[in-house]
């Protein structure tokens, strides 16, 4: 960047429609591939101002320190400059800012108001170079022309294998492939209930589950004895179904059904349990003589306990969470507890029957709960790398508290949403304890010294933690191979943990380009230092290898693995095809017969002979079996039925054969075999009788065909 003239001027009347002179100082600037630009600054403008936006935009341009960030990032904006370097604005990207009435056309006045800042001075001095450095609320808010191979960008292509609800569901049941890991043990079982095998696999598990929460109520023995003495009762052959179903679940589970025969339970069964099931759930209805299956339901229970590893966080309710797939901050989503009202969103017209429309997860009913409210958890992460993968895992996290009190029997959103994109539309309830916060968040700080509080202090870094780390790498590992491998990319993510009573964390979703909204005194000081933390890891350690991380920690550098090299689509196999022998073509003698055949018919016996050729065959055969190769209804027609010998039609005959019986035609053969074709027709029509020829280029003038 190099200014060549610097000259003041009084300007009357050009681009001011009040007619008053405004002093302004014209700037002739190049870039660094020697494209000039002009425009014009007013006077004002302090010349050491000026001087010091100069030497900043040099030095930007000479290091590569040009960055462009398309939202609201503040933060980000003061950090970089702080390490020297300059914005380049996209008009188009960013937000115009308020008209001023002297703006003028090509002046500096056009893109930003505020002429005393040196860096705004900068960033208009590098309006034609390209930026290094790219920070986006989404990969595609710049277009592909502003993304080059030596660009940093705050995001990955293709990273919704694990950002999307959808992605997150799928991606991780090929967790076995890529971990010793079974995807059930930190991710709730999660359906999407477009796709006709998920939607039947979901409606066998809300089965299996009603039964497993049956076996629950009775195991417990607190069931019947609350409600023994109601009126309403249901027969103990609900029992039994369960148990039925519980057992034969565990027979697929251990493989067992495919020795021996396990009894199937009808669709009228599953209809009347289920009825039955809703009776006692919601209706409060007793189970007639429960304790007789209280031993075998708690042996039952046992064995699924050790197969079934969210059989903790089910509860008995059956409550799923039903999730809008192409929705993000909570939208759409509610919980439900009857099968039929679940099903009934697939119902209706053919766009709602997608793949993506609808995501039904396990709700979690006995999650880990703070003076009886409800609440989870916000954890950043940073992935630097997908090859090798490199993630890096952020020490600080904040809790989110619902604004209800936590119950199963109201399925409202204010209950069981923690969104705080939810929370904020709801008053916080009277019932709360005092010691919830009214801005219904906490720090990790605040979290660890209530759990220090109840005597649960080790939990958080025995439990909690690792269990949140271990959650977030097999969650990554499973879209590995799905995720652009970009150099000099990288993206940070939000990731929503629930708890357990165990204290054990189950990963509800991934979430791209977090929320850094300072909304409460926690965000305020929480959000500005995950995004300064994360340039020093993406800027500072490229640097410098020993640069401080803050608060960052990585927690999983894998090996590099070989990727081949992908051309494109145009995929093809190499090599030569292998021909079968054919015997070489016998070529005619100048007489018109064949003399290799003449040969062989000369040491054959007449009766064999007699019995190869037909002696006398008729016109009528002559003329429907060589029509293709005489012209009908012409002279040499009744020629070569009079003087044609059977041997001539034999050897024509088997030399068709041997040319895999191609008969002569005037027709143009499209075939790859096209020299055998012509040897055939050669040897048939020139050879085996020469008036044949002429008769033959007769018909084809006649006929028109060249």
């Amino acid at each position: 960047m190099v200014v060549q003239k610097i000259s003041s001027e009084s300007q009357r009347g050009r681009g001011n429609p009040t007619g008053k002179g405004i002093p302004v100082t014209e700037i002739i600037t190049s870039s660094s591939d020697g494209r000039p630009f002009k425009g014009t600054l007013p006077s004002s403008v302090n010349p050491d101002q000026l001087r010091q936006a100069k030497l900043l935009a040099e030095n930007a341009v000479k290091e590569k320190k040009i960055f462009t960030i398309h939202g609201p990032y503040p933060v980000i904006r003061a950090c970089l400059r702080e390490r020297g370097w300059v914005e380049r604005e996209l008009p188009n990207l960013t937000k115009r800012p308020k008209k001023d009435k002297y703006k003028g056309v090509g002046s500096w006045n056009d893109d930003d108001g505020d002429l005393e800042d040196s860096h705004k001075l900068a960033s208009w001095l590098v309006r034609d170079e390209d930026p290094s450095f790219l920070w986006t609320v989404r990969r595609d808010s710049v277009g592909s022309r502003y993304q080059q191979k030596d660009q940093m960008m705050n995001h990955y292509a293709h990273a919704a294998a694990i950002t999307t609800k959808v992605g997150l569901c799928v991606n991780l049941r090929n967790l076995p492939w890529f971990a010793a890991a079974d995807p059930d043990a930190f991710f709730p079982r999660c359906y999407r209930l477009g796709d006709v095998d998920e939607k039947q696999a979901f409606m066998d598990d809300f089965w299996i589950t009603a039964a497993q929460s049956i076996l629950k109520l009775v195991s417990g023995g607190h069931h019947r004895s609350a409600i023994s003495l109601t009126e309403n009762r249901v027969p103990a052959q609900v029992v039994v179904t369960a148990l039925q179903a519980c057992e034969s679940y565990l027979a697929t589970l251990e493989h067992r059904d495919i020795d021996t025969e396990t009894p199937a339970v009808t669709e009228a069964s599953r209809n009347e349990f289920l009825r039955s099931y809703y009776h006692i759930i919601h209706d409060g209805a007793a189970i007639e003589d429960s304790h007789l299956f209280e031993i075998r339901c708690n042996d039952v229970l046992q064995k699924l306990k050790a197969v079934n590893p969210q059989l903790g966080i089910d509860g008995v309710r059956n409550i799923w969470i039903v999730k809008p797939a192409a929705k993000s901050r909570g939208r759409g989503i509610v919980c439900m507890d009857h099968l039929e009202d679940i099903l009934e969103l697939d119902q209706g017209d053919s766009m709602t029957a997608k793949e993506e429309k609808w995501v039904i997860q396990k709700y979690i009913e006995r999650p880990l709960l703070i003076h009886g409210t409800k609440f989870d958890v916000r954890q950043w992460f940073l992935v630097t790398d997908w090859n090798p993968l490199t993630i890096w895992f952020y020490k600080k996290c904040y809790i989110r508290f619902s604004s209800q009190t936590f119950s199963l029997e109201n399925l409202d959103s204010s209950i069981h949403l923690c969104n705080n994109s939810i929370q904020k539309n709801y008053k916080n309830s009277r019932c709360r304890h005092p010691q919830i916060p009214a801005s219904n968040m906490w720090s990790s700080y605040e979290f660890q010294k209530h759990l220090e509080k109840t005597g649960e202090g080790r939990a958080y870094k025995e439990v909690i933690v690792p269990g949140m780390k271990s959650a977030i790498i097999h969650a990554i590992q499973s879209s590995q191979d799905l995720v652009e491998h970009r150099k000099n990319s990288f993206e940070l993510y939000g990731a929503d943990f629930m708890f357990g009573e165990d204290f054990k964390p189950w990963l509800i979703e991934i979430n791209a380009s977090p929320t850094m909204e300072p909304s409460t005194a926690v965000t305020t000081r929480l959000c500005p230092a995950v995004q300064e933390d994360t340039l020093k890891v993406v800027l500072d350690r490229r640097r410098d290898p020993k640069a401080d991380v803050g608060s960052f920690e990585l927690i999983y550098k894998q090996a590099p693995v070989d990727v081949p090299h992908f051309k494109g689509r145009n995929v093809h196999v190499v090599g030569s095809a292998i021909k079968m022998p054919r015997p070489p073509p016998q070529r005619p003698s100048r007489g018109g017969v064949n003399v290799g055949i003449a040969q062989r018919i000369r040491q054959s016996s007449p009766a064999m002979v007699q019995a190869r050729v037909p002696t006398a065959p008729s016109q009528a055969s002559l003329r429907s079996r060589y029509a293709c190769i005489i012209p009908p209804d012409s002279e040499i027609e009744a020629t070569w039925m009079q003087r044609t010998p059977a041997l001539t039609l034999m050897s024509y005959r088997s030399l068709a054969k041997e040319q895999q019986q191609v008969p002569f035609t005037n027709k143009r053969v499209h075939t790859p075999r096209r020299s055998r074709v012509r040897q055939v027709r050669k040897v048939a029509s020139y050879h085996l009788y020469p008036p044949l020829k002429r008769a033959t280029d007769e018909h084809r003038r006649m006929r028109g065909i060249q």
